[in-house]
């Protein structure tokens, strides 16, 4: 409402602030990249719908990173809605948009070898990936990775082990399967396997927040039962695993440091659709310890 709001803000969307005055929101919906000042005040926007390519992801939230009067976004090809999405067997290109001129870089990556062995399901391709001022790399996080990939694009790249025990078993598209009704395949199989999901960077402590989820059963899938076990892998600046936040709520969606704490949303189903309170968000907090 009002003159500078923003339309097909939701699911699929994205923000990052490069600065106060400079807060950028990208609608997946609109195909639209907007740049609001901190007081919400839309003073540029970028039509990225002519691009023979998509943007962002098809989970919750769309990752984006900022560096130097640009964003970037993984590219999604653009298909039709009666294609068999899984068909695409990887997706390794990531889109630099010049926030100035508008002008669309498309930027390989290198996928890990998992996504070149198999049919994995279309969720389990959603890359989540950070910027990292400090030592100016980008950080990338597959859900089916135990690795973490540290990168430029200007030809470094390096893999740190970021295991965690709860991702073990991935489980192959079966398109002939009855189960579920063929639309729902590819849901079906991101949530019964295991995956890596949210990756954070915390630029206060120097430290990394890497989540991880175990597959549900197809029984729980079928009766809509979508908790499982996660924890958050915390890392330091060298990618050593320093600690674990056992964590069964929600995705992390809304989040935020304050020294050595970190606070989260607990999960918006069950205390905010189950509970119609739509005036509130409530926050789960954990002190992080530092060995």
């Amino acid at each position: 409402i009002g003159p500078s709001s923003i339309f097909g803000i939701g699911f699929n969307s994205g923000f990052v602030i490069a600065n106060y005055d400079s807060i950028i929101y990208y609608s997946r919906l609109m195909e639209r990249v907007y740049i609001s000042n901190s007081e919400g005040d839309i003073y540029k926007s970028l039509n990225l719908s002519n691009d023979s390519n998509s943007f962002g992801s098809i989970d919750l939230t769309s990752p984006m990173a900022y560096r130097d009067k640009s964003i970037y976004l993984q590219s999604l090809p653009k298909i039709s809605a009666y294609s068999s999405s899984d068909s695409i067997k990887v997706l390794n290109e990531i889109s630099k948009i010049n926030l100035e001129t508008g002008l669309v870089t498309k930027l390989q990556i290198q996928s890990p070898a998992i996504y070149f062995s198999g049919n994995f399901s279309y969720q389990l391709k959603m890359l989540d990936f950070v910027y990292n001022p400090k030592i100016d790399k980008f950080i990338f996080s597959y859900p089916l990775s135990d690795s973490l990939y540290v990168v430029n694009f200007e030809g470094y790249s390096k893999a740190y082990l970021a295991k965690s025990n709860l991702v073990s078993d991935f489980i192959e598209t079966d398109f002939q399967n009855k189960i579920v009704s063929k639309s729902k395949l590819t849901n079906y199989y991101f949530w019964i396997n295991d995956s890596y999901g949210k990756l954070i960077y915390d630029p206060i402590n120097d430290i990394y927040l890497r989540e991880a989820r175990k597959g549900i059963t197809e029984e729980n899938f079928l009766a809509r039962k979508l908790k499982t076990k996660k924890e958050v892998l915390i890392l330091n600046n060298k990618f050593k695993k320093i600690g674990t936040i056992p964590h069964n709520g929600g995705d992390f969606i809304y989040y935020f440091f304050k020294k050595n704490r970190i606070y989260w949303n607990k999960d918006l189903v069950e205390f905010n659709l189950e509970a119609s309170q739509e005036d509130s968000i409530f926050f789960d907090s954990i002190e992080i310890e530092f060995n």
